[in-house]
């Protein structure tokens, strides 16, 4: 199972029908898509329920090689109308759901899906840790990586005293 199957199934169980991911590192996470800077906006993750992966023209070529069948990816001409995506992404969604430590409060505020921001805003529902929560887990798939790490550090240790 996937990440991103993973973390559909918490979204079923929090009764969310959409949710957004901005954080980076839960973006790689459950995605595989890396940007260039950790404190920039380059990418935004939505479920609606399916998951779609919206970022700029200018990060295509490493976000299209991660597309599949549970990872669609959205380009965008530029990086400010990632969230104009992704209101288009959600505006069926009931219960929306996103990361309250890093949706930043104009970001919140843009997020308006019709004519009336109040509904809109009722709707955004704010979670803490439901990623990093699952990345606590580790896959078999994980644990081995992490194995091999530890023997290839080994190794260089061992070459670093002699």
């Amino acid at each position: 199972m996937t990440n991103i199957q993973r973390f559909q199934k918490i979204l079923k169980g929090n009764n969310l029908d959409g949710f957004f991911v901005t954080n980076p590192t839960n973006i790689f996470y459950l995605s595989g898509f890396r940007g260039i800077s950790a404190t920039e906006r380059e990418s935004i993750l939505v479920f609606s329920p399916k998951a779609t992966l919206i970022t700029a023209s200018l990060y295509q070529n490493e976000a299209r090689k991660l597309a599949s069948k549970d990872l669609k990816v959205t380009i965008v001409p530029e990086r400010h109308l990632m969230f104009e995506k992704t209101k288009s992404l959600l505006k069926n969604s009931k219960n929306i759901g996103f990361e309250q430590d890093d949706l930043r409060f104009g970001e919140y505020q843009n997020l308006s899906l019709g004519s009336d921001p109040r509904k809109t805003l009722q709707k955004l529902l704010p979670f803490k840790n439901l990623v990093e929560d699952l990345r606590i887990i580790k896959s078999p798939d994980e644990i081995k990586k992490i194995e091999k790490a530890q023997i290839i550090s080994q190794k260089a240790f061992d070459q670093i005293v002699k």
